[in-house]
């Protein structure tokens, strides 16, 4: 690793969870519960808190004469969610599913005075749906969902872009991990104190239009069948053997003219012990024994299967991008009119960023023709992104992790990571009052309530 942050070399602790710490008379009221609440809230601040919405947040502080304990939380940044609003017109959403929320550490640790501390805070992914979606960053960068990639060639580029009957679909990119480097003052020596790993962006699903005789899937809407089976991709929140409820859930797909054939579109793997998550596996269809994929005398029909990444390894284990998979039902007899031609392609979800990446989702694009009505369907759908793996130092005292701290709400929106802090010190006596920029302050909160 080269650049100044990165000067010295990184120690990392075995993540494991040690009891709460006992206290001391040294200690003073840091570690009574009853007594240290007002203290560290008299101190509350917020890392790079000048940075702007999507812009990932870096800061080095220098640990205050009168500290001997900071307490601290932090959050890594959300995965794309393609949730679209609830219309009168439209109904409930029939496009994508929810990202993985970001993981939530607080805890407390011993400090030294003249020790530096370096904060990282991650940014939101995002999903737009109808174009890319870069992953948010951090300390390690969440996958992106990107545009088709040029090595396709020209001819298959000509192919998917050259009928207006079409389907582009861009799922969820991963959120950016968010974490805390202390520094020993006397050898600068750098230990990752935590990382909160980002979420996994959202799968998503589209198709090419439909006539009476149906198109390539069941219904625009997967949940609108009984079977409690059919959902659409979702994106995994940051999670690790601690918490590991928090896997993103795979797409399930059923044909219109195949009722028996389920296919299914796993999502990516969560990444844990710094070893990044698994792709989501080749979609898979059950349930049909009879269903084959082949090209007739007058379409040319292509369905396209891509395996997900894994996620990158190591302790700032950037997610995995998403994958592309392509297909299209072409007439080979001179045709050109909109019903008789069909293209399409997704990208996947990407995954999170953290002790691990996540893994991004598989992805499928299916092609078929109508012999009844002489017409071209395509239909695609995606896995989610993995989430990012968490890590807490075994010198945190009382830690606390939870799997899924916030996500998005709907399509196109954000929530980035955050990192607060405060300082005890052993004397309360020598603590300061708080600064006319601290939210403990009553003028700030005057200011801006």
């Amino acid at each position: 690793m080269t650049g100044t942050a990165w000067a010295a070399p990184l120690v990392l602790s075995t993540a494991v969870i040690p009891a709460y710490a006992s206290s001391s008379a040294d200690d003073g009221p840091c570690l009574d519960p009853d007594k240290s609440y007002e203290i560290f809230a008299k101190d509350m601040r917020m890392a790079a808190e000048n940075r702007a919405a999507g812009e990932k947040g870096y800061e080095e502080i220098v640990v205050p004469d009168y500290a001997s304990y900071m307490r601290f939380d932090l959050l890594g940044g959300v995965g794309g969610t393609l949730i679209a609003p609830y219309s009168e017109f439209t109904g409930p959403n029939r496009t994508g599913g929810t990202g993985g929320g970001g993981g939530y550490i607080k805890g407390t640790v011993k400090v030294t005075p003249g020790q530096r501390i370096k904060f990282y805070v991650g940014t939101s992914g995002v999903g737009y749906y109808d174009r890319p979606a870069k992953g948010g960053e951090g300390y390690g960068n969440g996958g992106s969902s990107a545009a088709l990639p040029t090595e396709l060639g020209s001819d298959v580029q000509g192919k998917l872009n050259s009928h207006s009957n079409k389907v582009t679909v861009y799922s969820g990119s991963g959120g950016g991990s968010s974490a805390i480097v202390m520094v020993d003052a006397q050898t600068s020596q750098e230990t990752v104190l935590a990382i909160a790993g980002g979420g996994g962006g959202a799968g998503a699903r589209g198709f090419t239009h439909a006539t009476q005789e149906g198109g390539t899937w069941i219904t625009d809407d997967p949940t609108f069948y009984e079977s409690p089976n059919l959902h659409i991709g979702r994106g995994g929140s940051a999670g690790d053997d601690y918490v590991p409820e928090g896997l993103g859930f795979s797409g399930q797909e059923r044909y219109h003219q195949h009722y028996d054939a389920e296919v299914l579109i796993p999502s990516g793997s969560n990444g844990s012990s710094a070893i990044g998550g698994s792709g989501g596996a080749l979609a898979t269809v059950t349930g049909d024994k009879e269903l084959t994929f082949d090209s007739t005398a007058r379409t040319e029909i292509r369905t396209g299967n891509s395996a997900g990444k894994s996620g990158g390894s190591g302790p700032n284990g950037n997610g995995a991008d998403g994958v592309v998979a392509y297909g299209y039902a072409l007439s080979t007899i001179g045709n050109t009119s909109d019903d008789r031609n069909a293209t399409g392609y997704i990208v996947s979800g990407g995954g999170g960023a953290g002790y691990g990446g996540g893994g991004s989702g598989s992805a499928v694009a299916v092609a078929s023709e109508s012999l009844k009505s002489d017409t071209a369907f395509v239909g695609v759908a995606s896995g989610g992104g993995g989430g990012g793996g968490n890590f807490v130092s075994p010198d945190v005292i009382d830690p606390y992790i939870t799997a899924e701290g916030g996500s998005s709400v709907v399509v196109g929106s954000t929530t980035d990571g955050m990192i607060r802090y405060s300082f005890c010190p052993s004397d309360p006596n020598k603590q300061p009052d708080p600064e006319p920029t601290s939210p403990e302050d009553p003028d700030w909160m005057a200011r801006n309530s």
